[in-house]
């Protein structure tokens, strides 16, 4: 039988007070951020889907970094969690070029194009 995915959000406010954890100004911390929040439970993958949750349902603008997640309030911190996401981005595509040369594909052009 599949598990059933739980919505992170159920209940009202947590975007909000995901929001007011990181409304300091500094970046905290994944862990730390869970501890806040009150939800030790959930572990780093949670976490991730609960920002873009916030990101993409509410339009909460949370970044992160390797010194931990922060909201984005300037140019500055915009840039800094574009810069962040487009480096994962980069190391994804190379990772799955890697998997098709590994198994013995060649990506196509559209592929080549797009990355």
């Amino acid at each position: 039988m599949p598990e059933e995915k739980i919505e992170l959000f159920t209940y009202p406010g947590l975007a909000e007070k995901l929001r007011d954890v990181l409304s300091s100004g500094e970046k905290v911390h994944t862990e730390e951020v869970l501890v806040r929040l009150g939800m030790k439970h959930l572990d780093r993958r949670e976490l991730r889907r609960l920002c873009e949750d916030a990101v993409m349902k509410y339009g909460i603008p949370i970044g992160s970094s390797t010194k931990g997640l922060f909201l984005v309030t300037d140019q500055k911190s915009f840039e800094e969690a574009r810069t962040y996401l487009f480096k994962q981005m980069v190391a994804y595509s190379k990772r799955i070029e890697g998997l098709e040369k590994a198994y013995g594909i060649e990506p196509s052009i559209e592929e080549e194009e797009a990355i």
